[in-house]
């Protein structure tokens, strides 16, 4: 996988999630919440161009285990970012109610898919 056909496969996903929050924004619930979800679908971005580039250098290596390593840690460590952004946010803006978590699994459904099919073609590199 080229960089520019991550990048436009990353824009055109983005914008999905994008018009997808648009939706969740029209309903009262979600409408308080959308400077977290905006903060989280940069995030998200920035994870995944990371682990793009990481996982191209990873694939190169001679280590034939360091690339499903790479998946794994990248994977843990977007859990606990997940979670510690989701605590954050909890903690500093004291929602009323739970529900502004079903956007958050929206994104980050959506990326860790999108993650896995990279990452896969990646890994026949």
């Amino acid at each position: 996988m080229t960089p520019s056909s991550f990048y436009k496969q990353l824009g055109l996903l983005s914008a999905v999630v994008i018009g997808g929050l648009v939706g969740f924004h029209q309903l009262p619930v979600f409408a308080p919440h959308q400077l977290f979800y905006g903060i989280l679908v940069i995030l998200f971005i920035g994870f995944c161009t990371g682990l793009f580039y990481w996982g191209k250098q990873a694939v190169k290596s001679e280590n034939k285990h360091w690339f499903g390593q790479v998946f794994m840690l990248a994977t843990f460590m977007k859990m606990l970012l997940s979670i510690v952004a989701i605590l954050i946010y909890a903690v500093a803006t004291k929602p009323t109610d739970v529900f502004f978590v079903v956007p958050f699994f929206f994104i980050y459904a959506i990326y860790t898919i999108f993650e896995v099919v990279f990452m896969t073609k990646i890994g026949r590199e």
